[in-house]
């Protein structure tokens, strides 16, 4: 009996203790906590002053000002950015054949990205093969991927001759395009 009575107390004393520690601890978490009821709100900055339409159209114009200028003196990276404006009608009237001088001036000057442009910008026939041949002779990822559409369409097209019937090639041109940092190809290849 008296083993059971000393059992009983531990357990009584236990019980003792962490029921004080816990009101302890509650104790403690309150006497910190703020004494105002409201709940804190976030702290947010305003946002910056929004962009009207008219200064982002000043600010396109001004940048392609700028940038024809560039173009006009030279600049092949310029050049190709130009005429991808006038192509796209970003801050200039669209104007194609604009954009095509832009893009045959950049190719003149060896550039992948001004001969890749060029070629998008002529008709089918020898010149645009041409041109193109030359952008993927300097790893222009645009053209591989271009390319190795070109392989995976033969295979697609009913009752056409495929010239890669096993995808080797295609693959091969959107691999190398993936590496090149070409995002529809690293989609492909990863899939």
């Amino acid at each position: 009996m008296r083993n059971l009575n000393i059992t009983t107390a531990v357990i009584a004393i236990a019980m003792m203790t962490v029921a004080s520690t816990t009101a302890f601890a509650q104790k403690r978490t309150v006497q910190n906590r703020p004494k105002t009821t409201q709940v804190r709100k976030p702290q947010v900055k305003a946002p910056a002053a929004q962009q009207t339409p008219q200064k982002r159209e000043y600010e396109q114009l001004a940048y392609n000002a700028a940038l024809e200028t560039q173009a006009n003196q030279g600049d092949a990276v310029a050049q190709v950015y130009i005429g991808r404006c006038y192509l796209e009608g970003l801050g200039v009237a669209k104007n194609e054949q604009k954009a095509q001088q832009f893009f045959r001036k950049a190719a003149e000057q060896g550039t992948a990205d001004g001969c890749y442009w060029y070629s998008k910008s002529l008709p089918v026939g020898n010149e645009k093969t041409q041109w193109l041949n030359k952008a993927l002779e300097m790893d222009q990822p645009d053209a591989l991927k271009d390319k190795a559409w070109d392989f995976d369409m033969d295979v697609r097209v009913a009752g056409a001759a495929p010239k890669d019937p096993d995808g080797t090639k295609a693959f091969y041109y959107f691999k190398r395009a993936a590496e090149l940092g070409q995002a529809e190809a690293q989609y492909y290849t990863a899939h």
